[in-house]
């Protein structure tokens, strides 16, 4: 199901954020997303960093205060398109997991295991949501807590989080 990882060993430096850039406003601006055919994925172009909408760079930088650049994230940019469209696919365990923000927001996490790599997006509303992150997940730990989540969504032990948003 997934494209090749990108090589961005061949992309010069100091174009590589461009060259990302034009893959995310290719597959999330100028095209409308759709969360499985249901729920638009918005951009969110007006909350922008840089120039470029504050998603973007949730998925090719890691940090919280101050970001820096994730080569694991943004080699697999492509990915995030394909899994937002193909939830349903084999490759993607889906499953709700209620934050531990303040708002105790629940989001919707698409993870393909077999290639650890996770996308993660949060509701608006009736008719949208955004993309809060993606991440190569390069810790035994991170991969050991989203499989207690999921084993924690597919036992119904909280109803709450079966949401069916697509």
């Amino acid at each position: 199901m997934l494209k090749p990882i990108l090589d961005l060993g061949k992309i010069e430096a100091s174009g590589l954020i461009d060259y990302l850039y034009d893959i995310f406003h290719r597959d999330f601006v100028q095209r409308q997303s759709m969360l499985g055919g249901k729920l638009w994925i918005d951009p969110r172009s007006e909350r922008k960093e840089l120039g470029k909408e504050h998603s973007f760079w949730h998925l090719i930088t890691r940090g919280k205060d101050e970001r820096f650049p994730d080569y694991r994230r943004a080699e697999r940019l492509e990915w995030v398109r394909q899994l937002v469209e193909a939830p349903h696919d084999p490759c993607v365990s889906a499953f709700y997991h209620r934050e531990s923000n303040p708002k105790q927001d629940i989001r919707l996490y698409l993870w393909a295991r077999a290639h650890d790599f996770v996308v993660i997006i949060q509701r608006l509303g009736r008719s949208k949501a955004f993309l809060v992150t993606s991440f190569y997940v390069d810790q035994k730990s991170k991969r050991d807590d989203y499989n207690k989540r999921l084993m924690h969504y597919a036992s119904g032990s909280d109803p709450t989080l079966h949401q069916g948003w697509f």
